[in-house]
């Protein structure tokens, strides 16, 4: 009998259900997760296959310190309360906007964090390095491609958090300016619960 990480497989079944569910308004988020583990793979149903999970709001501003930050949003509200609710939450902190057409960013430990609720579950994820590539459009508009390598945890019922399991995300967003401070608030919460980043430790390449 071939014995499985169940925390891999947890994670990969939460994610499978919340495919294609959130929605909002104001730019949008595509992000695709693909488990890395190399130890066991399932055949069937199998998990060699990718899952994406969407967001149809994302901003882009820039903070006090020179550099862009872009963070995004999906969210399923339930019949059954807000302890049911389905989100989505991903944020990008990186070095100085370009001044230009667009520019490529190196993504590192402080790059991205994430959050994900599926139903009474909560999972936060946080880069270990990558790439985002963007381009300035008109009306003030940016869009993106990124690929990063990512760690995934769960929270435990009794408090702290699993241990962590890696993924790979990649996918695009498109951004609009943060003039109401959503974005802000988004980013907000993906730094919770001790997932707050540390001075950015990102280089252009």
């Amino acid at each position: 009998m071939i014995k499985r990480p169940l925390y891999t497989i947890v994670v990969v079944a939460g994610l499978s259900i919340m495919t294609g569910l959130l929605t909002g308004c104001g730019g949008n988020v595509r992000c695709n997760f693909v488990s890395q583990n190399m130890a066991s793979i399932r055949v069937e149903p199998t998990d060699a296959r990718s899952i994406m999970l969407t967001a149809d709001e994302c901003y882009w501003w820039v903070d006090d310190q020179g550099r862009l930050n872009l963070a995004g949003q999906g969210v399923q509200k339930s019949l059954l309360g807000s302890a049911y609710d389905r989100e989505f939450l991903i944020s990008f902190i990186l070095t100085e906007p370009s001044q230009g057409v667009g520019k490529d960013y190196h993504l590192t430990l402080d790059s991205v964090r994430g959050y994900i609720k599926l139903n009474n579950n909560i999972y936060r994820f946080e880069s270990i390095f990558g790439i985002l590539g963007s381009e300035n459009r008109p009306d003030n508009r940016l869009i993106a491609s990124y690929r990063c390598n990512i760690r995934i945890q769960s929270a435990k019922l009794l408090g702290g958090w699993s241990n962590p399991v890696q993924f790979l995300i990649f996918g695009t967003l498109q951004a609009t300016p943060d003039r109401q401070t959503k974005g802000r608030e988004i980013l907000r919460r993906t730094e919770e619960d001790g997932f707050e980043r540390a001075e950015p430790r990102i280089a252009l390449r």
